[in-house]
């Protein structure tokens, strides 16, 4: 078991990947076929319904590691005490 968890960020950021393609795919389609607004909410809903079951089967491999990364990330966020959203954020970093 110790050696999947070796993968962990490995494999939760081909997740982001996938997501990531499968979004823009389903953009490029919309400005082909001139699709409607439902039909977008759908594939938008399919993505997201994708990249979470690849994401908890790479996190539910490595529960213990799992849960320190979300402990850590939840520290690191109220460090930052940023009210806003994330495009203000990079406004606010120089970005």
């Amino acid at each position: 078991m110790a050696w999947q968890c070796d993968t962990i960020y490995k494999g939760f950021a081909s997740c982001l990947i996938s997501l990531g393609d499968s979004m823009a795919e389903s953009v490029r389609q919309q400005r082909e076929e001139g699709g409607e607004e439902a039909q977008e909410l759908d594939t938008i809903c399919k993505s997201w319904d994708d990249f979470h079951a690849c994401a908890t089967e790479v996190l539910s491999n490595c529960p213990e590691e799992a849960a320190a990364i979300w402990e850590s990330l939840r520290q690191e966020s109220r460090k930052i005490q940023f009210q806003g959203n994330l495009q203000e954020l990079g406004v606010a970093a120089g970005g």
